[in-house]
């Protein structure tokens, strides 16, 4: 395994700069068009999270010398977007977003204390049924904290867990460990029909049995998204492991088959699909939503109308569903 130079190491440090002050500016800003007193307050959330930056940036170098320098100054730089935008939306959650991004580098420094990562690759199967046990009972004990729509999360007091983030990493887990091992297998071609080589079956039924029951359980949680993107992270996986295109044609068929019909059995399928055709047709009714983050996205022209101005409360729910819409307003 290489290790990362010194001349890379210091200029992915220095990107970290740029997350930092990112924030740093925003939440000034932000207190200066609100007319706020601008005192260490302010940057209090700054402050933190660049104290948190540097504590893992030390972690980092002495303790994983050899990863990738530049993963963490672009998930840093999410992360301070993430958390201004949530000072910007709804000013309350600003500061309990900088608690769980002080939360995530702890974990991440947790992560590399481990001795390896060996035992992930050895309990793939425990984690991908844990991954579907917290699906079940999300869709049992399951809540909306915000009093509508679907009910994904636990509440425990004032606080309020998604299980779907942990389902989403324990299935990658499986998948990368289950790849890992039989990937040369996967890689030999199966039977043939047309000019497309269809896969070993015996080797492909644990991931297409695992994915398909937790993809069932996405619908029946009516939760189309997480659903969606696992899908594509799997055919991304088994491309890369097996280098087989014909893996990427038949998922991709597959899918389409599978939402034409889910289209048809589900009802919350059915509109979003409705709404995906021509939002405009419901304009005022289920398409609401949609609609208003175009016109917020339309608004913002090319550079956009200011941290602080714009319109994007007309977007309902637009700080949990729609933050890409008034980030580009």
């Amino acid at each position: 395994m290489a290790v990362v130079g010194r001349w890379e190491r210091r200029s992915a440090d220095l990107l970290l700069v740029f997350p930092v002050a990112l924030l740093a500016i925003g939440l000034v800003l932000l207190a200066l068009v609100r007319r706020q007193v601008v005192d260490w307050q302010t940057l209090t959330g700054a402050g933190l999270f660049a104290a948190g930056l540097v504590g893992a940036t030390v972690w980092v170098r002495w303790r994983l010398p050899s990863a990738d320098p530049l993963l963490l100054p672009i998930a840093a730089t999410l992360a301070g977007l993430g958390q201004l935008m949530t000072s910007r939306l709804e000013p309350g959650l600003g500061p309990r977003q900088g608690v769980w991004v002080l939360i995530g580098l702890g974990m991440m420094t947790l992560v590399g204390m481990l001795p390896s990562v060996g035992w992930l690759s050895r309990y793939r199967y425990t984690w991908a049924t844990l991954a579907i046990l917290l699906q079940v009972l999300t869709i049992i004990f399951g809540r909306d904290p915000n009093g509508g729509g679907a009910a994904l999360w636990f509440v425990i007091g004032p606080v309020s867990i998604q299980p779907t983030e942990a389902v989403k990493v324990l299935l990658v887990v499986f998948l990368a460990a289950y790849l890992e091992e039989n990937r040369e297998l996967l890689a030999m071609a199966g039977r043939r029909v047309a000019r497309i080589h269809l896969p070993p079956l015996a080797y492909l039924a644990p991931i297409l049995v695992m994915v398909g029951v937790s993809l069932v359980l996405f619908w029946l949680q009516k939760d189309l998204g997480p659903g969606l993107l696992f899908a594509t992270v799997l055919l991304v996986m088994l491309y890369v492991a097996s280098g087989r295109a014909s893996y990427v044609v038949l998922g991709l068929g597959s899918l389409v088959v599978v939402e034409a019909l889910a289209s048809r059995v589900f009802e919350h399928v059915h509109t979003r699909v409705l709404i995906w055709l021509d939002p405009w047709a419901y304009r005022d009714t289920l398409g609401y939503q949609v609609v208003q983050a175009l016109y917020a996205l339309a608004s913002g022209g090319v550079f956009g109308t200011g941290l602080d101005i714009g319109s994007p409360r007309y977007i309902p729910a637009v700080h949990t569903d729609f933050v890409i819409a008034a980030i580009g307003e």
